[in-house]
């Protein structure tokens, strides 16, 4: 768990088998500390086993298991300290998932780095991306939030997802996956419970 204090700095707690803490240590669970390097957080989101936090001015960084690229440095190397990531532009929003991360950039655009094996990053290729690639014809997202396989967004008036849908996650009335973000689908007011 980590949160943002009044002043900018972050503080993280629980487990830290990766360095997820960002405490420049692995290991044992510990309590609250404050997050090393970092002063000027306005935001901070914690995945499974990876944290981002955006800075004031639109940097951001990341820290914890890498596996899948995650952390957006262009190599697999976990990072128990924050670490940036590359060629990420400024950023209005961060998201960390299971194994990726998503971000929105001034504008409107989507970035989204890490595992990619549902589409849950934009990519048709199911390899992990090891850096911040934008996610092609999206200008007008205004919020992500990156969950285990799959990402959702606000984009205008309408939620889209993208991703694993195999429980039916990105909510549009079907079960196939999609690299593609995916409207949600309101359902009928009309049908009656049986």
């Amino acid at each position: 768990t980590c949160g943002v204090a009044a002043a900018g700095t972050v503080w993280c707690w629980g487990d830290n088998a990766v360095g997820q803490l960002g405490l420049d240590r692995l290991g044992d669970p510990a309590p609250p500390a404050k997050v090393p390097f970092l002063q000027d957080a306005v935001s901070v989101d914690a995945g499974a086993f990876h944290t981002c936090a955006l800075r004031q001015g639109g940097d951001v960084l990341c820290w914890g298991d890498n596996l899948n690229g995650q952390l957006g440095t262009g190599s697999r190397q976990r990072s128990s300290v924050v670490a940036a990531p590359v060629g990420l532009p400024s950023v209005t929003a961060v998201s960390a998932g299971f194994g990726h991360t998503c971000a929105t950039v001034r504008g409107g655009g989507l970035y989204c780095w890490g595992a990619s094996e549902r589409g849950q990053t934009g990519s048709s290729d199911d390899e992990d991306l090891l850096r911040p690639t934008p996610v092609t014809g999206l200008d007008d997202v205004r919020q992500v939030s990156a969950g285990q396989q799959h990402t959702c967004m606000v984009r205008g008036v309408e939620v889209q997802c993208m991703g694993s849908n195999t429980t039916s996650q990105l909510g549009d009335g079907t079960a196939t996956h999609s690299d593609r973000p995916r409207r949600v689908v309101q359902p009928s007011t009309g049908a009656r419970p049986r």
